[in-house]
């Protein structure tokens, strides 16, 4: 923003030097930017910024800005500007300080290649909010370029956030006197593969031969999908396993169907995970 009251603070071999400013803007906008994604988008904010203050007539800040622009623009390493750089309120600086540490250290773990396009929106916003918070007059002005920031920083810091990793949870144990049998499915699909199929002769064949025994037969999805579609597709999966068993000579009155959806995985993933390991039917062959 234009700070008229400076002007007739400064001496005259300055106020000299000063008639020079505002001429890095028309430069920066020749400029046609290259290298990375990140350094394209830290180009335009800060050609954004420089137009906004050339227009207001504050010459000074639009050349930080067109310096800062030209230097991206041309693939140069340009970091959030430095605390010490502006003449801050000083009940401000704890926060600024707090909030270019937390910026930094996306930049350290790489959020300028990961997610580049927010990364620029972050650090042109907190160039801006420095700026706007050292003139310190105009409120709506300031907290503009801070909830720029603060928007792209939680969307930065989110995207870095470690992804869940799959961790197997502790087999099904048959209890004693009891034999547990595993069938898997392909995605989406209720028709048995061969091995599958194998899984279930020998599974038969158990059954067959324990008398006396309830045969429970589980039917379970993976975390993709929506849940209702899950819960019937286990349905489906339990089915079709049981009409197999029954088929091969298990006693139908043995036989007991139990669908569980995706309320049950073997393999504990994120939502929404296609997991080989969790599309099964579990076949428990116990005592009564």
């Amino acid at each position: 923003m234009n700070r008229f009251a400076k002007v007739f603070l400064i001496s005259a071999p300055v106020l000299f030097m000063t008639s020079c400013v505002g001429t890095q803007l028309e430069k920066a906008q020749r400029v046609d930017p290259d290298g990375s994604t990140f350094n394209r988008n830290l180009y335009q904010g800060y050609i954004d910024l420089a137009s906004s203050e050339y227009n207001e007539g504050d010459y000074t800040d639009s050349d930080n800005f067109a310096l800062r622009a030209m230097q991206s623009g041309t693939g140069g390493t340009v970091a959030p500007e430095e605390i010490g750089a502006r003449r801050l309120p000083e009940n401000k600086v704890g926060e600024l300080s707090s909030a270019r540490q937390r910026l930094v250290g996306t930049l350290s773990k790489g959020a300028a290649e990961k997610v580049p396009v927010e990364t620029a929106r972050a650090q042109t916003g907190f160039d801006c909010w420095m700026q706007e918070q050292e003139e310190n007059f105009q409120p709506n002005d300031i907290e503009a370029c801070r909830s720029q920031f603060y928007a792209a920083l939680e969307f930065i810091e989110d995207a870095l956030k470690p992804k869940p990793i799959a961790k197997k949870v502790e087999p099904p144990v048959a209890p004693p006197g009891s034999e547990l049998y595993l069938v898997y499915f392909d995605f989406d699909k209720v028709e048995l593969s061969e091995a599958a199929k194998a899984v279930l002769e020998t599974a038969s064949s158990a059954g067959r031969k324990l008398k006396g025994m309830t045969v429970t037969v589980s039917g379970h999805t993976d975390l993709a999908g929506p849940d209702d579609y899950n819960m019937e597709l286990s349905k489906r999966r339990a089915m079709a396993v049981s009409e197999v068993l029954i088929k091969a000579g298990v006693a139908s009155a043995a036989v007991k169907a139990e669908a569980f959806g995706q309320t049950h995985p073997a393999i504990i993933t994120a939502d929404g995970v296609a997991e080989a390991g969790n599309r099964r039917v579990e076949i428990l062959i116990g005592v009564k």
